[in-house]
């Protein structure tokens, strides 16, 4: 899954891409296909499962997009499908690299992603539209 797709994640004035080293949360929604808001600490809640936390900047897979502002790209590999149904998932980015009461959040469009048939188990590549971190955290 990848920050991009037609987009960025952006600080919360919508302008400003995320600076390199900001935390990124990749989420399965759970049963009830909602994001849930974070818990304590930053954490995941309600029936949401967290998969991988990366950061801005980061690419585990194609290395193109490291130390790159509001970039992400980053392979999710193992099972993260439950009782052999789709997925949804979403990305919550932070404007922080420290998670504390104050610091705005972000989440993704739901995606589905799916695994690729030519070099598993690495995923497809899934495009995010441009979203912001405009929810505070408290």
């Amino acid at each position: 899954m990848l920050g991009m797709g037609g987009g960025l994640v952006y600080d919360r004035d919508g302008k400003t891409p995320l600076a390199v080293g900001n935390i990124v949360q990749y989420i399965n929604v759970g049963k009830n296909a909602t994001p849930d808001p974070p818990g304590a600490g930053g954490s995941v809640s309600g029936d949401d499962i967290l998969l991988l936390t990366e950061r801005v900047g980061a690419d585990n897979v194609w290395l193109v997009f490291e130390e790159k502002q509001g970039f992400f790209f980053n392979g999710i590999t193992g099972k993260i499908k439950a009782d052999g149904g789709a997925v949804n998932m979403y990305v919550r980015a932070w404007n922080t690299d420290e998670i504390l009461p104050g610091a705005y959040y972000g989440d993704s469009q739901l995606v589905t992603p799916e695994s690729s048939s030519i070099i598993v188990p690495l995923p497809n590549d899934v495009g995010l539209a441009s979203f912001s971190t405009d929810k505070i955290f408290k």
